[in-house]
């Protein structure tokens, strides 16, 4: 089942942009797929309040046991 999340604001290709009719659709892993009209997103779109940056890492968790590696 993929998640469908419109939020106040979202940054995405290197612009931040008003959500106004736009929806972020993830998979079944959470992995950001595309951006969609909320026309064409169907039903069950969580409404957030806040800005989504799709694509992010967990940079605290990554860099604080990147020394664990090998």
């Amino acid at each position: 089942m993929c998640q469908k999340l419109k939020a106040t604001q979202f940054f995405y290709e290197n612009q931040l942009h008003h959500s106004a009719d736009k929806v972020l659709i993830f998979n079944e892993k959470d992995v950001f797929i595309e951006l969609v009209d909320i026309k064409e997103a169907g039903t069950d779109v969580q409404e957030l309040e806040g800005i989504l940056c799709p694509g992010f890492v967990n940079a605290h968790c990554h860099l604080e046991l990147s020394h664990m590696k090998g």
